[in-house]
C-alpha cells in the first residue's frame, strides 16, 4: 500500500487516473539534534515536545514555577492567560517590505494535520556532538482517506483548493467528467475537474506571489487565511491595473468637475449679459418713444410752417419752443431741435443785420427767447448756429482793428446774452485775436498816424489782462526798437509813444528796452551838453529830464554822475577863481558880484533836479562839495579843483556882463578833454564799479547762452546785446534788469 501511495504521488500531475483510492500524508521530519527539535516544536502544539530536555534534569527556574502552582503545558498566571507558544519568526520571500503579505503571525495549525505526542516520537540520545553518524531518523506516517482529508479541510473546499494544498481527491465523482480547456492558444482535454483545475492553477501561479512559490505549513496557513478573508488569489499586475483605472477615473472626475464649474460660471455670465441686454432694450425703447414724439412735433411744425406765406411770427416760434421743451425735456437732442425750429426765422431776420452800424439789432427778440428756453445750452446753440455766423462775417470782412469802438459796442450790447465759453473762445480767441495780430504785424511806427495803444489797450479788459496779449506786446516792442536805432533825444514823440506802455509791459521788459535804446542816447546828449553860465541853453537838459519818469531816478542820477557833475564842478571852480582873483586884486565889488551870481547859478541848477534825485548820496555829495568850494572862495582861498573829466570849455561862453571889468573876462582856463563814454553796458558797469569801489570781475568757466558771467559784489550778471541779465536765487532763472536796478542790487 505504501508503494501505491508513493506511485500516486508521483503521478498526481499527470492526466492518468491513479490506481489506488487511499493516500498517505507525511508528517514533519525532525533531525537528531537539539536545534532541529526546537525548530520542529514551533509548528506543533504547545504541549507536544514541550520541555523534553527536562527528562534528565530540571532547572531551578522550573522548580520555583512548580512551587508557585505552574503546570507544564499550560499558560502562566492564576487563570492560565499567559502565552504558551513563543513568538515565531516569519520568513519573507525575496526583499519585500514588512506587511506586504498582510498580517505576519505564526500560522495556525492546519486542520487535519495535527500530530499528537503518541504519533510523533523522537529518540533523544544526548548531545548532538555525541550523536552517532549513519543512523537514520525514524519517520511515522498517518494514513487517511481522501474523504477524511476533504472533510478535515472544509466541506466547501473545491478540488482546486485541495490540489493547491497538495491533495488530490481521485475518488470524487467530478474526476470522471471530461473537461475541454479552450482558455489558451491550444485546446486541451482533461479527465475530471481536478486535473483541469490543477493545470489551470499551475499556469496561473507566479513565483513571486508570496503563496504559490512557497511550501510548508506557513504557505498552507496563508492560503487558508486568504480564503477565510475572501482573497483566493493575489495578483500585483491586477492591482496595478486597478490603480491605473482608479487614477484615470479620478482625473476624469476632476475634469468633469472643472467642466461643470466652467459651465456654471458661463451660465451666470450669460444671465448677467441677459440682464444687461434687457436694460439696454428698455432704454432703447424709451429712446425710440422719445424720438417718435419729437418726429411728430417736427412734422406738425413743418406743416404749420408751410401753411402761411409769411411764416410764423416770433410769438408762434416761442410757443412751439415751449411745447418742445415740455414734451421733449428728456431728449438729449432737445437743444439742437429747438435751435433748428428757431433758426429759419432768426436767419431771415439776421440777414438784414449790420453789427457795426446797429449793434443791438434783434437783441429784444433773442432776450425773450432766452427766457422761454429755460435752457442755456439750447440758447447757446441758437446763437452759435445763427447769430455768430453773421458776426463772424462782419469781423473777418468789414471790421478794421485800428477802429475798435464799433466792435466793442457790439460786444457790450450782447454781453448779457453771451456765455463765457462763447465769448472767450468763439469770439475773442478765434476772431478778434487773429485780426489784432495781423494788424500789429502790418503796423509801421514811422508812418502810421494812429498810436497803436489807442486801438490795442481797449481790448485789455476783454482779454483779462496782458497775459493773452503778451505775444502782440512783444511784437510792438520789437518794432519800436527798430525805430529807436535812428532816434534822437530831441524827438519827444518817442516818449509819448512809450508812456502808455509803462503800465502794460512788465517792469523788467521795459527796463531792458530803455537800457538798450534810450539810456545810451541820453548819456551821449548829456556829454554834449554845453554849460554856459552867461547864456545857458537848457534844451538838452529838458530832453533828458523828459525821460525821468520812465527811466527812473536811479538811472537819471547815474547819468548825471557820469556825464554832468564833473563838468558842472569844473565850471563852478573856474568861476569861483574869478572871484578869488578879483578879491586878491582888491576889487571886492566884482568879487561880491561873482559870488552872488554863483549863488543864484547854484540855486537854479539845484531847482532843476527832480525831487526823487535829491535823496541819492551822489547828488548830496556833489551839492555839498559845491557849497564847500563856494565857502573857500568867499574866504579868499582857492577852491579845490575837481578831477578833469569835462569837455573843453570855451572862455567866451563865460563872458562877464557889460558892467563887469574887462580884465576878468579872459581869466578862465580851458579844461582837458572828457574821456570817451563807454560804448557798451558792460563797460559802463565796469567803470561805475571802479568809481564806487565795487568788485566786478568775470567768473572763470561760467557761461550762459555763450556769454561770460560776471560777479558784481554778491550778484551774478551777464550781458547780451547791451542788456544785463541778473541771476535770481528765488526761481533759479536769469531776468533782464535795468542799470539802476543792477547797481542797487550790488550795493545791498
Amino acid at each position: 500500500m505504501e508503494a501505491d501511495i508513493r506511485g500516486s504521488d508521483s503521478d498526481s500531475s499527470s492526466d492518468a487516473k491513479p490506481s489506488t483510492k487511499s493516500y498517505r500524508l507525511p508528517t514533519v521530519s525532525v533531525g537528531a539534534g537539539r536545534r532541529a527539535a526546537v525548530a520542529a516544536a514551533g509548528s506543533k502544539s504547545a504541549v507536544t515536545g514541550f520541555g523534553a530536555w527536562e527528562r534528565h534534569t530540571k532547572g531551578i527556574g522550573m522548580k520555583l514555577l512548580e512551587q508557585m502552582g505552574y503546570q507544564p503545558g499550560k499558560g502562566l498566571g492564576s487563570e492560565g492567560q499567559g502565552i504558551v507558544t513563543p513568538v515565531q519568526a516569519t520568513v519573507r520571500t525575496g526583499k519585500v517590505a514588512v506587511g506586504y503579505f498582510g498580517q505576519e503571525s505564526a500560522p495556525a495549525p492546519i486542520r487535519g494535520t495535527d500530530v499528537t505526542e503518541s504519533e510523533f516520537t523522537e529518540k533523544i540520545e544526548g548531545p548532538r556532538y555525541k550523536k552517532k553518524t549513519g543512523k537514520s531518523t525514524r519517520v511515522t506516517y498517518e494514513y487517511k482517506t481522501a474523504d477524511e482529508i476533504v472533510a478535515s479541510i472544509s466541506p466547501s473546499t473545491t478540488a482546486g483548493a485541495v490540489k493547491r494544498h497538495g491533495l488530490f481527491l481521485e475518488n470524487s465523482e467530478m474526476s470522471k467528467v471530461k473537461v475541454i480547456d479552450m482558455t489558451s492558444k491550444e485546446q486541451r482535454v482533461y479527465t475530471g475537474y481536478e486535473a483541469a483545475l490543477s493545470r489551470t492553477t499551475r499556469y496561473s501561479q507566479k513565483p513571486d506571489d508570496g503563496v504559490s512559490g512557497t511550501s510548508g505549513p506557513d504557505a498552507e496557513s496563508k492560503r487558508l487565511e486568504h480564503r477565510r478573508e475572501g482573497r483566493l488569489f493575489d495578483c500585483p499586475a491586477l492591482r496595478h491595473n486597478i490603480g491605473l483605472l482608479l487614477r484615470s477615473s479620478e482625473e476624469s472626475i476632476r475634469k468633469l468637475d472643472r467642466m461643470v464649474r466652467f459651465e456654471e460660471d458661463h451660465c451666470v455670465a450669460l444671465e448677467h449679459e441677459i440682464e444687461k441686454l434687457s436694460e439696454t432694450v428698455k432704454c432703447e425703447s424709451v429712446e425710440v418713444r422719445r424720438l417718435r414724439i419729437a418726429l411728430d412735433l417736427i412734422a406738425q411744425f413743418e406743416a404749420e410752417l408751410g401753411h402761411g406765406d409769411k411764416g410764423l411770427s416770433p410769438e408762434d416760434i416761442s410757443t412751439w419752443m415751449s411745447r418742445v421743451r415740455e414734451e421733449c425735456a428728456e431728449l438729449p437732442e432737445m437743444p439742437v431741435l429747438m435751435a433748428a425750429m428757431a433758426r429759419p426765422m432768426l436767419e431771415s431776420s439776421l440777414n438784414k443785420w449790420k453789427p457795426l452800424s446797429d449793434p443791438s439789432y434783434c437783441y429784444q427778440l433773442l432776450s425773450k427767447w432766452k427766457d422761454s428756453f429755460q435752457n442755456s445750452l439750447a440758447f447757446d446753440v441758437i446763437l452759435e448756429t445763427s447769430w455768430l455766423n453773421t458776426l463772424r462775417r462782419t469781423i473777418v470782412n468789414d471790421w478794421e482793428p485800428r477802429d475798435c469802438e464799433p466792435l466793442l459796442q457790439v460786444l457790450e450790447a450782447w454781453r448779457p446774452l453771451l456765455s463765457d465759453e462763447l465769448l472767450e473762445n468763439r469770439i475773442l480767441n478765434d476772431l478778434v485775436l487773429p485780426k489784432l495780430q495781423d494788424a500789429v504785424s502790418s503796423w509801421n511806427p514811422l508812418t502810421d498816424t494812429i498810436p497803436i495803444h489807442t486801438w490795442l489797450h481797449p481790448w485789455l479788459p476783454w482779454f483779462g489782462g496782458t497775459e493773452r496779449l503778451a505775444s502782440i506786446h512783444d511784437t510792438v516792442l520789437q518794432k519800436l526798437g527798430y525805430c529807436f536805432n535812428n532816434w534822437h533825444p530831441s524827438d519827444g514823440s518817442a516818449h509819448s509813444v512809450l508812456t502808455p506802455w509803462r503800465s502794460v509791459i512788465s517792469l523788467g521788459a521795459m527796463s531792458a528796452f530803455l537800457s538798450r535804446h534810450v539810456v545810451p542816447k541820453l548819456g551821449l546828449a548829456l556829454q554834449q551838453f554845453k554849460l554856459n553860465p552867461a547864456s545857458q541853453n537848457m534844451d538838452v537838459w529838458n530832453w533828458v529830464m523828459r525821460w525821468a519818469d520812465l527811466i527812473g531816478p536811479a538811472v537819471l542820477v547815474n547819468l548825471l554822475e557820469q556825464h554832468f557833475w564833473p563838468r558842472w564842478l569844473t565850471v563852478l571852480a573856474n568861476w569861483l577863481h574869478q572871484g578869488v582873483e578879483a578879491r586878491q586884486h582888491g576889487d571886492h565889488v566884482s568879487a561880491g558880484q561873482v559870488y552872488q551870481d554863483v549863488g543864484r547859478w547854484y540855486a537854479g541848477w539845484k531847482g532843476q533836479l527832480p525831487a526823487e534825485c535829491m535823496e541819492y548820496a551822489s547828488v548830496k555829495d556833489t551839492l555839498t562839495k559845491a557849497l564847500s568850494m563856494m565857502e573857500r572862495a568867499m574866504r579868499g582861498l582857492p577852491p579845490q579843483e575837481p578831477k578833469p573829466t569835462s569837455t573843453p570849455v570855451d572862455a567866451s561862453r563865460y563872458a562877464a556882463p557889460s558892467n563887469r571889468p574887462a580884465q576878468f573876462t579872459n581869466n578862465f582856463t580851458s579844461t582837458p578833454l572828457v574821456a570817451p563814454p563807454p560804448t557798451t553796458l558792460r563797460k559802463q558797469v565796469e567803470q561805475v564799479a571802479a568809481q564806487r569801489g565795487l568788485t566786478f570781475h568775470p567768473i572763470p568757466n561760467r557761461m550762459v547762452e555763450g556769454q561770460q558771467v560776471y560777479r558784481l559784489e554778491s550778484v551774478h550778471v551777464f550781458f547780451d546785446r547791451n542788456v544785463s541779465y541778473l541771476y535770481s536765487h528765488v526761481d533759479g532763472g536769469w531776468h533782464p534788469v535795468s542799470f539802476a536796478e543792477l547797481m542797487s542790487k550790488a550795493r545791498l
